[in-house]
């Protein structure tokens, strides 16, 4: 079973690669850009129908609600969409990386568990030779750009990080 909590709303946001531990740092302070998600840092730059919109890496970062965790249980973090490149930070240890824009992707989060807990977010929507579509006829917009949600399950569960999926695969076979 599946418990979820939305976590859209209280990131801050830098439009600059600052590294997570700065990233970190910002949530902590409560320092940076306010946003709710989904954003993209693209909203105005990417709309002129040039090809003069900013593409790098840029950070998001929160505070963690704070959640008791029962035995046998772990925490998830889903993100929707993070265009185009991802990595997770919890606590300054990096949970997890996902590259492609268009995919849900989640990340276990429990081993670096504290008692109070910041995430740190890169997303970085850089022309790059290894993540598709490299060359389009469109905005590669760069953020968090879908939902993202807490999830804790039991440690017994399929198997919520083999690439976003529902963690079960099902073939039907028809003898006749």
């Amino acid at each position: 079973m599946r418990k979820c909590e939305g976590i859209n709303h209280g990131w801050k946001f830098a439009k600059a690669d600052i590294g997570a531990a700065a990233a970190a740092q910002m949530a902590a302070e409560n320092t940076g850009t306010a946003v709710d998600l989904p954003h993209t840092w693209n909203a105005v730059d990417g709309q002129d129908g040039g090809n003069d919109y900013y593409r790098g890496r840029c950070w998001y970062a929160r505070r963690l609600p704070e959640m008791k965790l029962g035995k046998g249980e772990e925490l998830w973090l889903e993100f929707g969409g993070v265009a185009m490149m991802a990595a997770v930070y919890v606590n300054g240890h990096l949970a997890g990386t996902h590259d492609g824009g268009y995919s849900i992707f989640r990340v276990n989060l429990t081993p670096w568990l504290e008692e109070e807990n910041i995430v740190a977010v890169s997303a970085d929507n850089s022309a790059v030779r290894t993540v598709y579509p490299q060359k389009a006829d469109f905005t590669f917009y760069g953020g968090i750009y879908r939902d993202v949600r807490l999830l804790r399950v039991s440690k017994e569960h399929f198997a919520l990080g083999r690439h976003g999926g529902s963690g079960l695969k099902v073939t039907p076979r028809w003898e006749g």
